[in-house]
């Protein structure tokens, strides 16, 4: 997912849609949502994600 938004790919440029994506990948995999902390941000004019376990 970071690779996708940090190359800037069609469908990984809105925040709010790449958070229901991890939301849903994360209930595919029956993992609880809260697991991981997500940022996404702009910074150079691209937007960044970054993620750690929480």
């Amino acid at each position: 997912m970071r690779a996708k938004v940090r190359k800037g790919e069609r469908h990984w440029k809105n925040k709010k849609s790449i958070e229901e994506r991890y939301q849903k990948l994360c209930e595919d995999m029956h993992l609880p949502k809260d697991l991981y902390n997500i940022e996404l941000e702009m910074e150079e004019g691209k937007l960044v994600m970054r993620f750690g376990k929480d």
